[in-house]
């Protein structure tokens, strides 16, 4: 009996350490590998992704201020000159008068006359100054054939600019009787200017400036026998000679 007992003894507590085979199952801890799983700070390589500073770059699209250096690409206009170019050819509503620029100095903007907008007009002004877009210029000559072959003009007045009158300017105007230069700054008369004016009785000169061969050749041909010029007194002897030569020997000049 005591022998059997010792067995049972025995068999029972070798029974436990069978069952202290839970500590294999303390294995657990083998899966506490989680460490590996730890590898997440692994996975905070998204700090490394906080490269996102070269993407910071961005400041460096702040170079938007070096694109401003357009403003040294803007080129300062020149103060001696105005648009438009010389040879542009402009309307003046207001005088009625169509000019071609011949200077566009700021410092005096010119242009030349180069005839009437209404073609109908029987009176003609050649203006002293023309205005456009802000800018005044003077008007110091007439455009060769300007009015070349107008059959309705009577009469015309010259503004007090004008320096030249070109050649056949008024030429074949069979119905302009009067002619009023008011320039007493007119140097030049163009060949066959009034040409062919049969009509032409009447020319008012405040010029003294006229010289004989600065009046073109057949400037008054073929105009009225009872043409009578009109000059500044001082004037009067020498333009008698000079326009005498010009195509009409009957003319008179006071």
């Amino acid at each position: 009996v005591i022998r059997a007992q010792w067995k049972d003894k025995e068999s029972t507590p070798s029974a436990e350490p069978t069952q202290s085979a839970a500590p294999t199952q303390s294995a657990g801890p083998a899966q506490s590998t989680d460490p590996t799983q730890s590898a997440e700070p692994a996975q905070s390589a998204g700090p490394a992704q906080s490269s996102d500073p070269t993407q910071s770059a961005g400041p460096a699209q702040s170079a938007g201020p070096a694109q401003s250096t357009a403003p040294t690409s803007t080129t300062t206009p020149d103060p001696t000159s105005v648009n438009p170019t010389v040879g542009a050819q402009l309307t003046d509503s207001k005088t009625g008068s169509n000019v071609i620029v011949t200077s566009n100095d700021s410092t005096n903007p010119t242009v030349e006359y180069a005839g009437a907008t209404d073609k109908k007009a029987t009176d003609i002004t050649i203006p002293d100054t023309v205005t456009m877009d802000g800018i005044t210029y003077k008007v110091t000559s007439v455009k060769a054939g300007a009015c070349k072959g107008n059959k309705v003009i009577t009469s015309v007045t010259i503004g007090k600019n004008v320096t030249e009158i070109g050649k056949n300017a008024f030429a074949n105007c069979t119905k302009l009787k009067k002619v009023n230069c008011k320039s007493t700054v007119l140097q030049k008369i163009g060949a066959s200017a009034f040409r062919g004016d049969k009509k032409l009785v009447k020319m008012i000169l405040k010029t003294k400036k006229l010289k004989k061969n600065n009046i073109g050749k057949n400037a008054i041909k073929g105009t009225s026998k009872k043409l009578v010029i009109t000059a500044p007194k001082k004037c009067v002897k020498n333009y008698r000679k000079y326009f005498k030569a010009k195509g009409n020997k009957k003319v008179k000049v006071k």
